[in-house]
């Protein structure tokens, strides 16, 4: 019966392995950065902007503009975003 050695000793089985786990941290730490890069710059992104004048006011006080859906698709806006709103002197957030 023949016994098998381990061709890799105890010692450097762990110092493998905690090459690996530094390695993978570093990987971790550049993949965090990145991530955290990507949030600031779209933050500070241009803010595209869409303006227009009141056409006119209905029955009930709702305002119409002379803005198309194409031209805020063409901003860059899309269905469901959340936007600050200026008209005048009142600013608001709005749908």
């Amino acid at each position: 019966m023949e016994i098998k050695r381990d061709p890799y000793p105890e010692q450097v089985r762990s110092f493998a392995w905690d090459g690996q786990v530094k390695v993978m941290k570093k990987l971790v730490s550049l993949l965090v950065c990145c991530a955290l890069v990507c949030a600031c710059l779209s933050v500070f992104a241009e803010n595209p902007a869409v303006t227009g004048k009141v056409t006119e006011i209905e029955k009930y006080g709702h305002a119409r503009l002379d803005v198309t859906v194409g031209a805020f698709a063409a901003a860059g806006f899309e269905l469901g975003d959340i936007e600050t709103v200026k008209a005048g002197t009142f600013e608001g957030d709005m749908p």
